[in-house]
């Protein structure tokens, strides 16, 4: 696959160059079948989110953050760790209202940090396909006087958010509604006096991707897609770059890296090699971003990687590996078998 590291936003012409097919791990199935939904999602007409035109995007986005309310803040730091327990966490909003420790998906490690679920919202037509915005919880620290909005990612279950992956990714439907209902709940906690960031998972990280670069707020987003497309349906959801954002995908995700060079982020990704073979699962980055601890941020991360060509890149080399962390996850960092419904997610 022909990898091009983004110049920041704007893709060079890469039209010209003929693709040099390079040796790739074997497809796990759990991708192979989220793929296939999703080509099958693609074929089916109409879209339940709806087409917007292009005037009703830019009408939008064009006057942001201000005209949403919002205000621009590119400056805030949190640990890797802590916005990967939060993306994980708001997976249970996929059969539940809200978020509890008894669901075994970091939240207790959440509370020990000082972090509660100050809000949740949870789609309420997943197992059709007319829901337009995704499942979202907002996590506060008061000691902090800070607000995480958590974004979910896809469940192969929910039909919606199959329905969400391929309008907005596939087709390039501006996610016009998604952006909106977020912006809102940041300018409500922002009015409150609170200092919000946002993150998530693969859908959920395509997603913060385009609020975070749109209305100017740090956060990270893990296993995600690009939030601009070159070809074949040219688009740009995201906004610009900052040093507030990255995106962190592993080295080898078929579905957080798929098209790389098609689907491209505004700022160079930083890649997680921990792992052979396959894998998007949250879990999984929940078990590399502890091994490397509560001093890697969001405004860090780059420093602490290996510049290459194609972006960042950091394996356990590089920092001080705990054994016991992979252990005690259950999970050989060989391992490619799929753990949980969120190891398909895209």
């Amino acid at each position: 696959q022909f990898w091009l590291k983004p110049s920041f936003r704007r893709p060079v012409d890469c039209s010209g160059l003929q693709a040099v097919a390079a040796p790739r791990p074997s497809y796990c199935n759990c991708s192979l079948d989220m793929l296939v939904s999703l080509l099958v999602a693609c074929s089916i007409a109409g879209v339940a989110t709806g087409v917007l035109t292009d005037e009703d995007w830019e009408a939008y986005v064009e006057k942001l953050p201000g005209s949403a309310n919002v205000t621009a803040d590119v400056g805030l730091g949190r640990s890797l760790i802590e916005l990967a327990w939060m993306s994980h966490a708001v997976y249970a909003l996929h059969t539940e209202e809200t978020i509890s420790e008894c669901q075994g998906m970091n939240y207790e490690d959440l509370l020990e940090k000082g972090w509660v679920v100050s809000e949740s919202h949870q789609q309420e037509t997943w197992s059709s396909r007319n829901e337009t915005v995704l499942a979202m919880a907002v996590f506060t620290h008061w000691d902090d006087n800070l607000a995480v909005v958590a974004l979910k990612g896809t469940t192969p279950a929910s039909a919606s958010d199959q329905e969400l992956d391929v309008a907005h990714i596939f087709l390039g439907v501006e996610p016009l509604a998604a952006l909106r209902a977020v912006a809102e709940v940041v300018a409500k906690y922002q009015k409150e006096g609170w200092h919000v960031m946002v993150t998530g998972h693969s859908l959920g990280g395509y997603m913060a991707e385009v609020v975070a670069t749109r209305l100017q707020i740090s956060g990270a987003a893990f296993c995600a897609p690009g939030s601009h497309s070159v070809n074949p349906l040219a688009y740009d959801h995201g906004g610009d770059a900052h040093e507030g954002y990255q995106n962190i995908n592993f080295k080898d995700d078929l579905l957080g890296n798929m098209g790389a060079g098609v689907w491209i982020h505004p700022q160079w990704s930083v890649y997680v090699g921990d792992y052979e073979g396959p894998t998007h699962s949250i879990q999984k980055m929940v078990t590399s971003m502890k091994a490397r601890g509560f001093g890697w941020t969001n405004l860090n991360v780059v420093s602490k990687c290996e510049s290459k060509m194609q972006g960042y890149y950091t394996t356990l080399d590089d920092v001080a590996r705990d054994d016991t962390v992979f252990a005690a996850d259950g999970c050989d960092a060989t391992d490619t078998a799929s753990r949980d419904a969120t190891d398909t997610a895209s």
